[in-house]
């Protein structure tokens, strides 16, 4: 379907403008198939953010590789059933991934920047799970 499913971890995350501390969104690894997300560790940060930007553990995923463009649907939690709308952007290698999403009622994005009802993401794929980097080679 797609080159960008797979498992990242996060590197960077903006939401509504600011910077968060790593405390926050270190421990995230995102695991992307071809209809769902599951965001493993979405429990290990403070409460305010435990989930993400999804504020959920799982949920549906519907991925546009035309118009490059991304939707999660949260299982649970503060947005649960909602879309939750973005664009992406991949580099050369295929590693890194910039996601920036749209909370429900907010308009899509169009920069790789959060503004006030968004968030941006970057994430780098990893192996697995446990965060080991992906090789070409595999």
């Amino acid at each position: 379907m797609t080159g960008i499913l797979g498992h990242y971890k996060v590197l960077a995350c903006q939401l509504k403008t600011k910077w968060l501390h790593p405390q926050i969104w270190s421990n995230y690894v995102w695991e992307l198939t071809e209809s769902n997300f599951k965001l493993h560790f979405y429990n290990v940060c403070p409460s305010a953010y435990v989930g993400s930007f999804v504020h959920s553990e799982s949920g549906q995923l519907s991925i546009d590789t035309d118009a490059k463009t991304i939707i999660f649907i949260p299982s649970s939690g503060q947005f649960e059933g909602q879309s939750i709308v973005g664009i992406y952007q991949s580099d050369d290698s295929g590693q890194i991934l910039q996601v920036v999403c749209a909370f429900p009622g907010q308009p899509i994005p169009t920069g790789f920047q959060a503004l006030e009802g968004q968030v941006y993401e970057v994430w780098q794929r990893v192996e697995s799970v446990g965060g080991s980097l992906k090789s070409d080679q595999n």
